[in-house]
């Protein structure tokens, strides 16, 4: 049975080509976590934001619920003692009262809506944090893995470089070898090859003359 032959030109090429794919992989995968790290650190420079909207919406509601109250007071003097202002005066109170209500509500549902979406962007960073973490560990799981097949085949592929060169070194010494037989065949065939031929004719010449004439 005939051994098929191995291009060893070809299966170095499918090596290298294998340990390009895995070195490819794995920046893909650092790629990966490094996007993840910088989604992490935007979700908090957002949060950082949005706990400052939280507290100054805080304040203000603080605020107005007092000027509010302060307000409902005031008014409730125009009532017992209405005689005392003017319709003008009464009107502004009233009309200064219901713009802070309406303020109110408005910086109530700031607040709200701030509060919401701090309690969402906090839930996302921890599940940000959490698949860094993830990233993080395939990583060094990956790495390991990679490393390992990506050494591996390096030393396949240089393994198979130096066959390929002994081959290479081997046919060069075959050919040597028979360049050398070609030589020395020509030379001999060129020298003693000649010498001994005309020595043998001249032998056999000698020995017919000898039978003839002793």
């Amino acid at each position: 049975m005939v051994t098929p032959r191995i291009d060893i030109g070809k299966l170095d090429q499918i090596i290298k080509k294998t340990i390009g794919a895995i070195e490819e992989g794995k920046t893909e995968i650092f790629d990966i976590a490094e996007n993840a790290r910088k989604e992490c650190k935007r979700l908090e420079e957002e949060l950082k934001l949005l706990k400052q909207q939280v507290l100054d919406v805080v304040a203000a509601v603080d605020f107005l619920e007092r000027e509010l109250k302060e307000s409902k007071r005031k008014l409730m003097l125009f009532n017992k003692n209405y005689d005392k202002y003017s319709e003008e005066e009464m009107k502004a109170a009233y009309e200064k009262a219901d713009n802070q209500r309406i303020e109110l509500a408005i910086k109530r549902e700031q607040e709200r809506y701030f509060l919401s979406r701090r309690n969402d962007l906090e839930i996302r960073i921890k599940e940000a944090y959490r698949t860094v973490e993830k990233a993080d560990k395939l990583i060094s799981q990956v790495c390991v893995v990679m490393d390992y097949l990506s050494g591996d085949l390096k030393e396949i592929s240089v393994q198979l470089e130096d066959l390929q060169e002994r081959q290479l070194i081997g046919v060069k010494i075959i050919k040597a070898q028979e360049d050398e037989r070609y030589r020395v065949a020509r030379d001999i065939h060129d020298g003693p090859a000649q010498a001994m031929s005309n020595v043998v004719l001249k032998a056999e010449l000698c020995e017919k003359l000898v039978d003839n004439d002793i």
